[in-house]
């Protein structure tokens, strides 16, 4: 069984996904897109996540970890701090987009993706709504208190519309003794 047991082993060795994992990450920080297997691409677009992270601020720590995960390429460090992290600073997360692509590859019929860097910029969301749950309390508080006085309005009226009807159930009963 392999549960708590995270990552996909791609039918390698440790050493070998590591060395993977690594061309892969240099490639998509040299071209901005990335064509593999899905399974490939699913299990690297979480380290491309963090790596773009790691780019977003230029410091000495994070140069020397991008050395350390990109394999000492300064020139492929360079592009990480220069064009790719300020592309990347104003957005909160979510840097790459997976697309499945139609046709599988020719030799082994294995499913292909295409994992790109979202150039698109971000849209300005609105001010949240305010929820209907929420606005109803709200509503019967402006209402109860509004009501309460019109109601105390009609009760004097009722009151003296009862005490005329008393009076004159009186006065009809008199006379039938």
């Amino acid at each position: 069984m392999r549960h708590r047991k995270h990552g996909r082993r791609l039918g390698r060795t440790p050493a070998h996904r590591a060395a993977l994992r690594r061309n892969l990450l240099r490639n998509f920080v040299r071209h901005g897109v990335l064509t593999t297997t899905l399974a490939k691409a699913k299990e690297i677009q979480p380290h491309v996540e963090k790596l773009l992270s790691l780019g977003r601020t230029r410091s000495l720590t994070r140069i020397r970890r991008a050395l350390a995960i990109l394999g000492h390429d300064r020139e492929l460090v360079a592009r990480l701090f220069d064009e790719i992290g300020p592309q990347c600073a104003d957005r909160p997360g979510g840097y790459t987009r997976l697309l499945k692509l139609a046709k599988p590859r020719l030799g082994d019929a294995a499913p292909r993706a295409r994992l790109e860097l979202v150039t698109e910029e971000l849209a300005e969301r609105p001010a949240p709504q305010p929820r209907l749950d929420e606005e109803e309390p709200e509503a019967e508080e402006e209402e109860g208190p509004a009501e309460k006085p019109e109601a105390a309005e009609q009760a004097p009226e009722a009151e003296a519309d009862s005490e005329e009807a008393t009076v004159e159930q009186e006065q009809v009963g008199g006379d039938d003794e």
